[in-house]
């Protein structure tokens, strides 16, 4: 496994955009853990130290734009189109003018309530890592991954284009005896770093 602090900046800004878009989907897929996550970051504001004068002060961003543009799958990723297709099945869910009256809410189930929950608290994660006085900030991402059984090979594979390519050749041959790999690891050795990159992949 290659040492964070050996990557690029730009290639740390897009490893962990896709990592982020992943931990999106998974964590859509299991609403329960998503509830978790949501109750505990309201309590954090809450419990918390520091005073809010105005009622329910809820703030939510979503990134899918950054992290579209900075993930290598960008928006044709298996993390990011799983999240549209949920996206779409629950706009369609939204009573009439929901936007303009909170009262239309009401007359939602439960389940399609903690499904635009989970969904909503999905959307918040943002784990895109940066680098300052050379170290990398460590991932908010880690203890939700292990809490929801999360596992990036299941949203994304690393490619020549998208990984291999942009790591240096001593990286792609720890990358391989990493993965249990020694002898395609050896073998990348003795080539090219391009060839390297595609004996990776």
């Amino acid at each position: 496994k290659a040492s964070v602090e050996e990557i690029s900046l730009p290639l740390l800004t897009k490893m962990s955009s896709e990592r982020t878009l992943a931990v999106q989907a998974a964590l859509m897929q299991q609403p329960d853990k998503s509830l978790a996550l949501l109750a505990w970051t309201l309590c954090l504001n809450v419990f918390g130290s520091g005073a809010y004068s105005k009622p329910a002060q809820i703030s939510l961003e979503c990134k899918h734009y950054s992290l579209t543009s900075d993930a290598p799958s960008g928006k044709e990723g298996a993390a990011f189109m799983a999240m549209m297709a949920e996206k779409s099945r629950l706009a369609a869910l939204l009573p009439e003018g929901w936007s303009r009256d909170m009262t239309t809410f009401l007359s939602l189930s439960q389940e399609v309530l903690l499904s635009l929950l989970s969904f909503c608290t999905a959307c918040s994660l943002n784990g895109v890592q940066t680098r300052e006085c050379g170290h990398t900030s460590r991932s908010p991402l880690d203890t939700l991954e292990t809490a929801i059984g999360f596992h990036m090979r299941d949203w994304w594979q690393p490619t020549k284009a998208n990984f291999f390519g942009h790591l240096k050749k001593p990286q792609i041959i720890a990358a391989l005896n990493g993965a249990g790999l020694s002898g395609a690891a050896r073998d990348a050795e003795k080539m090219k770093k391009g060839d390297a990159a595609e004996h990776a992949e």
